[in-house]
């Protein structure tokens, strides 16, 4: 790229040079021819009022003159016996200037009805014009070595932001979404960078958002999964007179399996309706009743603790669905005894708590609410359901390490009867 601009630009300017040093050379010609003649006439005039002062011509090198008659017949000096066409023209009483045969010829008429006769060789004009020709090719060939310089620094100048935007754009093409493209000065390359930097920012946020997607739905799938597998391994140790019971739990593990794909899929993809109000207690006593088959498999219970009045809230279900399963699974996992889910109304937010008899210890160099290892389904849970719940305005705490109790706080729009 740089190469070509280099080579672009100097055969513009050298162009630009031969057309303007052509036409020059030949107008210095031109000007130097004019300048022997207007010389040769002067030297013609001086010789006649030489000759009619001192009645003789002071010699003149490389210049030769003659003295002529009224009868066009040489008296002295270097010409021609019989006057030329210069000459001619001189007798009549008017001063000529012709070439003839390599030689500049200037006449004027003298005193006595003659002419006076200068001539020299045109070669002098010749080089005249050429040494001044050859002093303007040295000032075109300066010209041409700044241009040169120029033409190296614009190369530079313009082929850098290209070189920037192809090896940005290669880098964005390897997945590298980070890339920045600095200003240039160059506004057309500045708008190519800009959008360039644009659409970087704009692949990056939504390949972090499906490979965020991807690790959550691998996460929520891995308890149904292994519910599934616990329950056709234990129905191939011990099978049961019904046979249907299996394939029961299995489609009801993979209704659950579908239910979080689509779910997942809405909290990343799909914008929060609104004028929907959700009533919060039936979606804590849903979540109870989804995971108290797998806790009581470790003979532990799931309470759920309503107070007499409920929420409803302009917040999507699945959000507070997805948060319940995580607490709820990282409750069983990692808890022990009876899981409480309890929920309060309390200045304007609604508030469900999820306990367990366990004790969580804090590591001041971890937040448990951040993935620890990128695109792993270890140490997802906690920070999507955060994120999903953040989503609608909400906050996810840990109020108590012991008992390990975690809660739900979402701000409260309208509180109604549950009975009502």
């Amino acid at each position: 790229m740089r190469r070509r601009i280099l080579l672009a630009l100097i055969l513009v300017m050298t162009l630009t040079t031969v057309i303007l040093f052509i036409p020059a050379a030949i107008a210095l010609q031109s000007a130097e021819r004019h300048e022997q003649e207007v010389d040769i006439q002067n030297e013609a005039y001086a010789a006649e009022d030489q000759l009619g002062t001192n009645h003789a011509i002071t010699p003149v090198e490389d210049h030769s003159f003659a003295i002529y008659d009224k009868n066009d017949q040489l008296v002295s000096g270097d010409g021609p016996a019989v006057g030329d066409r210069a000459v001619q023209i001189a007798l009549k009483g008017a001063p000529a200037i012709t070439t003839t045969g390599g030689m500049i010829v200037a006449s004027a008429p003298s005193e006595g009805g003659g002419a006076v006769r200068a001539a020299e060789s045109t070669s002098e004009a010749d080089e005249r014009a050429f040494s001044a020709e050859l002093r303007l090719a040295g000032l075109a060939a300066g010209l041409m070595a700044m241009a040169i310089v120029v033409a190296v620094i614009l190369s530079k100048r313009l082929s850098r932001p290209i070189v920037a935007l192809a090896n940005s754009a290669n880098r964005l093409g390897s997945g590298d979404f980070t890339i920045r493209v600095d200003p240039s000065g160059l506004a057309e390359a500045d708008d190519v960078a800009n959008a360039l930097n644009s659409a970087a920012g704009r692949l990056g946020k939504l390949v972090h958002r499906e490979r965020a997607l991807t690790a959550d739905l691998s996460h929520q799938l891995r308890t149904p999964l292994a519910g599934m597998r616990v329950a056709v391994e234990s129905e191939l140790v011990a099978p049961r007179a019904d046979s249907t019971q299996i394939l029961t739990e299995v489609i009801s593990a993979v209704d659950r399996m579908e239910t979080a794909i689509a779910e997942l899929i809405a909290l990343q993809r799909e914008a929060k309706p609104s004028g929907v109000l959700v009533d919060v207690g039936q979606l804590a006593h849903a979540a109870a009743d989804r995971w108290r088959a797998t806790a009581g498999a470790q003979g532990r219970d799931i309470t759920v603790g309503c107070p007499s009045r409920s929420a409803l809230m302009p917040i999507r279900a699945v959000a507070v669905d997805t948060a319940m399963d995580v607490l709820l699974d990282n409750a069983i996992v990692h808890g022990s005894g009876t899981i409480h889910i309890d929920l309060d109304v309390h200045e304007g937010l609604q508030r469900v708590t999820v306990a367990d008899q366990g004790s969580f210890t804090p590591d001041a160099a971890r937040d448990p609410f951040a993935r620890r290892v990128q695109d792993s389904q270890h140490g997802i849970g906690l920070s999507l359901a955060l994120s999903v719940i953040e989503a609608e305005e909400g906050t996810i705490d840990i109020v108590n390490n012991d008992p390990t109790t975690f809660a739900i706080v979402l701000p409260l729009v309208a509180s109604l009867s549950a009975a009502g």
